[in-house]
């Protein structure tokens, strides 16, 4: 493989000096020749604002090298299509306002119709995440505007692989991968901030034939995140995924599918994960057009907690299915044929299941392990629905299993241990509505 060293095009590893154009030009002349790897060599630290990889290009971060983010958002490329968008803050906080149709007004690592191409090494992309931070709130830092630059935007490329690298304080979605296909992500280590809203962990969204395995990630918002964005929908389906033996921390949701749902998502199967310190465990949240089907999860152990109410989704609920609709005239879709087999959890509540109309049918519990006691010195009250129609946030009482609007939900060797500590906080365990065949 040919080696193009990005000393060798006039890169310099000085503080806050821009090296983008010097890194291009390995890249471009690497794609040129017919590829090889682009290397940032051993033991320096480059500023780089924006880069666009191409085609058979492995960009190869070595061991003890660093790239950091320019902290200067002037110096990062916008999309031409969206260059009069206003980066000022919304007036509605992003954890209220985070409708997003997946395409950035800017970026930072980012490549497009491409194939065969990696991002390798042992060393590290910095994001800077500084740089986006606006009020800080206790256990939370919101972000200044909305879309922020995401770490990684790839869109439709094929045979992608991202291996080895770590990847740290990222201010927006750190792994944006839209209509991507075969794609590799293995043994990668993501590093954010737990406070700093909206920087996801893994966003495959519109994505075909993909395997993450092997990685840790601990980030505020969601750690891997399904999604079907609006502006991807000709990429089609979410569709024939993996996710193995992966460790998760989060103060959101460790898996979640969504919120953004304008498509489907089909033949997923998530095993072998740890997931602690999340919002919610594994969450479903259908708002929109698509249908989500044939997911599976097996061998999950599941630690998570309540974290400052209102401002980070979620009421400590191990696993969470909801499908409801965003706007009055959303044409909503459905959840089916789920399984979870072999879940352990140790929770702040219960197990929620909350559809409209019975759209939630055939979810499947195998050996199920949940322990339900107090991890934080929040009230146990209310029910997040967001994002929906009004506030989304319902009175209601904590339950072991609460279910409405669902139909053919069966447990199989399920066995629940409530702390006497936290049973006076609790209403009926068992909280059906408007639910049909129910078996546990």
């Amino acid at each position: 493989m040919k080696v193009y060293n990005i000393l060798d095009f006039g890169a310099k590893a000085e503080p806050n000096y821009n090296n983008s154009k010097h890194i291009q030009a390995a890249v471009d002349l690497c794609h040129k020749e017919g590829g090889g790897r682009v290397l940032v060599p051993s033991g320096q630290t480059f500023y780089m604002a924006s880069l666009v990889l191409k085609s058979n290009v492995d960009f190869h971060v070595d061991n003890h090298a660093t790239i950091i983010a320019s902290k200067k958002l002037e110096e990062y490329t916008t999309f031409e299509a969206l260059a009069s968008k206003s980066l000022d803050l919304s007036e509605t906080p992003t954890w209220e306002n985070c409708e997003y149709n997946g395409r950035p007004s800017q970026f930072f690592i980012y490549a497009i119709d491409s194939e065969n191409v990696t991002i390798s090494g042992k060393g590290v992309i910095d994001g800077s995440e500084e740089i986006y931070y606006g009020n800080r709130l206790p256990g939370f830092i919101e972000g200044f505007y909305y879309p922020r630059i995401p770490m990684l935007f790839i869109e439709h490329v094929k045979n992608l692989t991202i291996k080895d690298i770590t990847l740290t304080r990222s201010g927006f979605w750190t792994t944006h991968l839209v209509g991507c296909e075969d794609v590799l992500i293995e043994k990668v280590r993501i590093l954010n901030s737990l406070e700093l809203a909206n920087c996801d962990g893994i966003d495959p969204d519109h994505c075909k034939r993909m395997t993450i395995k092997d990685c840790y990630i601990e980030c505020a918002d969601d750690a891997i995140v399904f999604k079907n964005t609006e502006a991807g929908n000709h990429y089609g389906p979410c569709e024939d995924i993996v996710v193995e033996n992966c460790k998760l921390v989060s103060t959101s949701a460790g898996i979640k599918f969504g919120t953004e749902s304008d498509h489907d998502f089909r033949n997923i199967k998530l095993s072998n994960i740890a997931i602690t310190k999340a919002s919610r465990g594994i969450s479903f949240q259908l708002r929109d057009s698509g249908n989500i089907e044939n997911i599976s999860f097996e061998n999950i152990s599941i630690q998570n907690e309540r974290h400052t109410p209102g401002l980070w989704w979620g009421t400590g609920e191990p696993i969470f299915i909801s499908a409801i609709k965003r706007h009055e005239t959303t044409n909503l879709g459905s959840i089916k044929n789920i399984s979870f087999k072999n879940i352990s959890a140790t929770s702040e509540n219960g197990i929620v299941i909350y559809g409209e109309d019975q759209n939630i049918s055939d979810i499947k519990f195998d050996n199920v392990v949940l322990k339900i006691e107090n991890q934080s010195e929040f009230l146990k009250e209310k029910l997040d629905l967001r994002p929906t129609i009004g506030s989304g946030i319902v009175d209601d009482q904590m339950h072991i299993i609460k279910i409405k609007d669902s139909k053919n939900i069966k447990f199989k060797n399920l066995i629940t241990n409530v702390d006497d500590k936290i049973k006076n906080q609790m209403g009926e365990p068992y909280d059906f509505v408007n639910t049909t065949d129910i078996k546990i």
